[in-house]
């Protein structure tokens, strides 16, 4: 991750998201502009000093540590979007890892510095709650499509969210533990996306041929509705 320290930029990401709106004023002078690479960690599980991350640009995957020492794959969000808002709230280490999918702007505030000032504030309260409200009706769709979801479901839900045009590449094994199912499995599924046209094998990776069946496919997975609030926007990375 690296922080842009330019004023104007972090001016210009502050002014075109809306975010001074729900924020106090001391807040807004405090927030640091992070750009985070495809591949980072936005937050790391047990992590003991969360930030607050007002997520403007890019997309990331929210994974979890099982028990067993498994990484498991929660759910796919873009900008707009908040992470550590449970951390502010109830205070302690994070809870989760949020991975960039690609680059990723964020707007971050240490949750235990500014977790009074944030909570005596109204119009932040309200933002929060509009939130939560939000992420709880997608965890429990989430919910839903996932315990009756097959293998093949997940992954080309997981295939659809991660290409890069048109393209998708990633290490098997690891995509096997994030679903939760076997190695023979996984190979299974995408075996039968490319006999049926959805993908095609190429030298380093598959190319979606068919989006559109492969979306069908996927039943919803792993996706869900963006967030939207009053005066808050996700940015574009132009400048």
């Amino acid at each position: 991750m690296r922080l842009l320290c330019c004023p104007k930029q972090r001016r210009r990401w502050i002014e075109e998201s809306g975010i001074a709106g729900i924020l106090p004023p001391e807040a807004i002078d405090a927030l640091e502009l992070g750009v985070f690479s495809a591949g980072e960690l936005l937050c790391a599980e047990a992590d003991s000093s969360p930030r607050l991350l007002f997520v403007l640009s890019g997309r990331y995957k929210l994974t979890r540590l099982t028990s067993a020492g498994q990484e498991c794959l929660l759910r796919f969000f873009s900008a707009f979007s908040l992470l550590g808002e449970l951390e502010l709230l109830r205070g302690g280490p994070c809870q989760v890892n949020a991975i960039a999918l690609e680059e990723t702007v964020c707007l971050r505030l240490p949750c235990d510095r500014w977790r009074t000032a944030l909570l005596d504030h109204n119009p932040f309260l309200r933002f929060l709650c509009a939130y939560l409200g939000y992420k709880t009706v997608q965890r429990s769709q989430n919910l839903a499509l996932s315990l009756g979801a097959r293998v093949p479901q997940r992954t080309a839900s997981y295939i659809l969210a991660t290409a890069k045009d048109g393209f998708f590449c990633e290490n098997r094994l690891h995509l096997a533990e994030y679903l939760g199912c076997s190695h023979r499995q996984l190979l299974r599924a995408i075996s039968d996306f490319c006999h049926t046209g959805l993908l095609r094998r190429e030298k380093s990776g598959y190319r979606i041929l068919d989006p559109e069946r492969l979306r069908a496919a996927s039943g919803g997975v792993y996706a869900g509705d963006p967030f939207s609030y009053p005066g808050l926007r996700a940015v574009s990375p132009q400048t």
